[in-house]
């Protein structure tokens, strides 16, 4: 079964600038294989394609930041991030209409990103869909081949990437709480954070919040699956520990409860009553 643009009654249909397929061909014909080539190609239509719908909603993104223009690079290969200034890196997979069966995002791209986007493309080149977007999910969510019945309307993007912005402008703040969180976090990608606090504030029921915040603070929402006590020891003075302090599991896990809590009240200051359900 192939994939029609049909099938998307939320998708938005933008037409190219001539710019985009320069910048496509000039950035294929430097790779080394047809196939490498190809990808190159598709990747840089569909970042130059969210690049051009960002700007029209007055939305500032960075091409020059982003791994993906410099897809010579052995450390970004199958690249196609789109840097958002104080929101992050938007992952943009290019969608064969005619051939393709699935939304696929690499390995690669799991790590630092705030949302993904899929773009439809036809055979002309020229025009492109933006069939929607996935905000951030946590390890046990994670596939390389995502449903199309996941993403959500591409017109709530921009909504999307405001509300990570008062996120990090926030965590990046003197705030107590705030400092408590990036000392806590200060080996992981804080936009990326910001990103799965979004997922867990929004796509949560209020009863369990404040236990799946505290998950994304221990690192067990993340690739890195730690559990409260290694979070507690790999930060003790974010907690007001000493090394000889001597703790059980369960007083570990109350104090991240209590931080998560702390950092819960914050987020309803921040993000009010917004709530964004998944079935």
């Amino acid at each position: 079964m192939t994939i029609t643009v049909e099938q998307f009654d939320n998708a938005i249909s933008l037409e190219l600038p001539q710019d985009a397929q320069e910048w496509a061909r000039l950035f294929a014909a430097k790779q080394g294989d047809v196939a490498t080539g190809k990808q190159v190609y598709l990747n840089t239509l569909a970042v130059y394609a969210l690049h051009h719908y960002l700007a029209q909603q007055s939305i500032e993104s960075d091409l020059e930041q982003s791994q993906s223009w410099y897809p010579h690079a052995l450390s970004a290969p199958n690249a196609a991030d789109l840097l958002v200034p104080g929101v992050g890196r938007v992952e943009c997979r290019p969608v064969l209409l005619q051939a393709a069966t699935a939304f696929e995002i690499p390995d690669t791209a799991w790590d630092d990103r705030v949302a993904y986007v899929a773009i439809g493309i036809e055979e002309r080149l020229d025009r492109v869909y933006l069939l929607g977007y996935l905000p951030v999910r946590s390890p046990d969510n994670l596939m390389q081949s995502i449903p199309f019945t996941q993403l959500l309307p591409m017109a709530d993007l921009p909504d999307h990437l405001h509300f990570l912005q008062e996120g990090l402008t926030w965590l990046e703040s003197d705030d107590e709480v705030a400092v408590q969180v990036r000392e806590l976090q200060e080996v992981y990608s804080l936009t990326h954070f910001v990103a799965q606090l979004e997922t867990a504030y929004n796509e949560t029921e209020d009863v369990f919040q404040d236990s799946r915040i505290a998950d994304c603070l221990s690192g067990a929402a993340s690739e890195m699956g730690l559990t409260a006590r290694e979070a507690v020891l790999k930060s003790p003075a974010t907690f007001g520990l000493k090394a000889e302090d001597d703790l059980s599991e369960e007083d570990m896990e109350d104090m991240v409860g209590i931080l998560a809590e702390d950092v819960l009240d914050k987020l309803r200051q921040i993000w009010g009553n917004r709530r964004r359900r998944v079935t």
